[in-house]
């Protein structure tokens, strides 16, 4: 397995950073995130008014879901970021990011580093300023540095999960 550490120290805060196939043996599919949506504890944290959660709506939206350190397809991936990057940074949020068709996210900035891991299909994240796409596909992981604005955007069901990075003071 490639270090993701190595690689982070290579362009920390300097550029983004798309590491094909990090993760070996990822085994995450759209029946495990139905797993996950369906029990107790991570129904109420989708971050959506509950009405809106609903099989006719849920199509024409990407979901988010907090805090996913806790959930136990993803406490080993979580655990690996952080032993790998405790040097550089400490964590932030761990959440989900899913929509059950293609979609389009909004354009923003983020004010912390962040690490995205390709869980399920292909994403595109558009940099503006850089006028380049990078493609991330299940395994892949992309790094993006603070307030580099961005767009993700997929042309069908896709899932990914987010940490936040903050360099150590």
């Amino acid at each position: 397995m490639i270090s993701l550490q190595r690689n982070l120290k290579r362009v920390f805060n300097k550029e983004v950073l798309l590491i094909k196939s990090l993760i070996n043996g990822l085994d995450f599919d759209l029946n495990k995130l139905t797993e996950i949506l369906n029990t107790e504890e991570y129904l109420h944290v989708i971050k959506c008014n509950p009405e809106d959660f609903n099989s006719n709506k849920a199509l024409d939206y990407v979901f988010q879901i907090r805090w996913m350190h806790r959930c136990i397809y993803l406490k080993s991936l979580h655990d690996y970021i952080k032993q790998e990057t405790k040097t550089m940074f400490k964590d932030g949020a761990f959440d989900l990011f899913f929509s059950f068709k293609g979609a389009r996210g909004q354009t923003h900035k983020d004010k912390e580093h962040v690490l995205i891991f390709g869980l399920y299909n292909t994403t595109e994240y558009y940099f503006p300023s850089l006028k380049k796409s990078y493609y991330l596909k299940k395994g892949d992981v992309l790094y993006i540095p603070c307030g580099l604005t961005h767009t993700a955007n997929s042309n069908e069901a896709r899932v990914v999960a987010s940490i936040s990075l903050y360099p150590h003071a």
